[in-house]
């Protein structure tokens, strides 16, 4: 496992497949104004199939979490882009949470620190452009050098694109229990070098504006 003070700054540029630059960086404590931004950008069905509830905003509570993360327990990636003025703009975001694998039908031969409850989220104009695979991959590449080798993602039942896109990182996941309208993904974590290369290589250009540079904290 490499030490945390290596992989603890994270920037990759990246182009979509429809030509959209993007930034993978982790999020800051200074990122809250960007998170509320994006979660304006999810319509009513996004919010739901992230939420599994209508949700009308992010609580102060989730806004903290999400930008004071402790590296070890907690790991937060958002995805950016920017305009032609430098203006930064919130596309995605992905998480993970360490948790102990006590659901039903784990798998045996892990300890309650190498698994994690996984969430990703795509702002509306950017899904099915290819974001959504990056942002788990990175995670994914993320989680292993910190030691996690399972996720676990809980997911509506009759959310296809979320099914295809696990399945595009392990195509063994699959359904360790169910809730009312919701099931929950056991997801085994590749080596990433068979995923993503070297996942913590910088790329960004010089034409990356200030915003969009590191180093981050």
């Amino acid at each position: 496992m490499l030490p945390v003070s290596r992989m603890h700054t994270v920037l990759s540029y990246e182009v979509l497949k429809d030509g959209t630059e993007v930034v993978i960086r982790t999020v800051r404590p200074d990122d809250g104004a960007l998170l509320v931004e994006g979660f304006a950008q999810l319509g009513a069905d996004s919010r739901y199939q992230r939420f599994f509830t209508p949700k009308s905003a992010l609580t102060d509570a989730e806004l903290d979490f999400l930008t004071h993360p402790d590296d070890d327990r907690n790991y937060v990636l958002g995805a950016l882009s920017w305009t032609e003025d430098g203006t930064v703009r919130p596309l995605g975001l992905a998480r993970y949470v360490r948790v102990p694998p006590a659901l039903p039908g784990a798998p045996d031969g892990g300890g309650p620190d190498d698994v994690a409850e996984a969430a990703i989220v795509v702002v509306d104009a950017l899904q099915g452009k290819g974001l959504g695979k990056l942002l788990l991959k990175k995670l994914a590449a993320a989680a292993y050098y910190r030691g996690i080798r399972r996720f676990r993602a809980e997911v509506l039942e009759n959310n296809a694109s979320v099914h295809k896109l696990v399945r595009s990182l392990d195509p063994g996941a699959h359904v360790v229990a169910h809730a009312q309208g919701t099931e929950i993904l056991d997801i085994a974590l590749p080596v990433p070098s068979a995923i993503d290369g070297r996942p913590f290589r910088v790329k960004a250009r010089r034409s990356a504006p200030p915003a969009a540079r590191g180093p981050y904290p």
